[in-house]
């Protein structure tokens, strides 16, 4: 698999991420200060998965309509650069392991991971702009789409309808 991060993500997750045999083009040693733009097309372009911290790809994949070959949002505020890292590559037998996550939580306790389709992307129409995060919105077309369960404690998600747990 093909990865690009783009620049909110720390240096030592894409280190500690190479250290453990992940390909990555990382944007502020290739091109610091490209624009989202221009990084999802490399990453497109490099048939690449987007690693970022920036919510508003979300907002890009839905105006500009292009298919990715995904987003991974990582969003770990408040944690030290090095623990951050720990957590991206954590023991693959730990719970809190992302590929486990992905793997083993659909059977272990019905959660199913989704991709972005078209009609999460129509559901938008019909959604309020409470708040400037797109990607936000995005979640909440995509689980009222899916009649699914948000997972979420941000309170924002308060302020649409949409089933929510945390």
């Amino acid at each position: 698999m093909n990865l690009l991060a783009d620049e909110g993500i720390d240096k030592p997750i894409v280190d500690r991420l190479r250290q453990e045999g992940h390909a990555f083009v990382y944007i502020a040693e290739a091109a610091p200060s490209m624009p989202d733009e221009a990084i999802l097309a490399m990453a497109n372009a490099q048939q690449a998965v987007l690693v970022t911290h920036d919510k508003d790809f979300g907002e890009l994949v839905y105006r500009m309509n292009q298919l990715t070959n995904g987003v991974i949002l990582v969003r770990l505020d408040g944690l030290q650069p090095e623990t951050k890292a720990e957590v991206s590559v954590s023991d693959k037998s730990s719970k809190t392991n992302p590929h486990n996550i992905v793997t083993h939580q659909p059977v272990t306790n019905g959660v199913i991971v989704l991709p972005i389709l078209a009609t999460h992307i129509f559901a938008l129409d019909g959604l309020p702009v409470s708040h400037k995060a797109p990607f936000d919105r995005l979640l909440v077309a995509q689980a009222n789409s899916e009649g699914a369960t948000l997972v979420s404690a941000d309170a924002i998600f308060k302020s649409y309808s949409v089933h929510t747990a945390w």
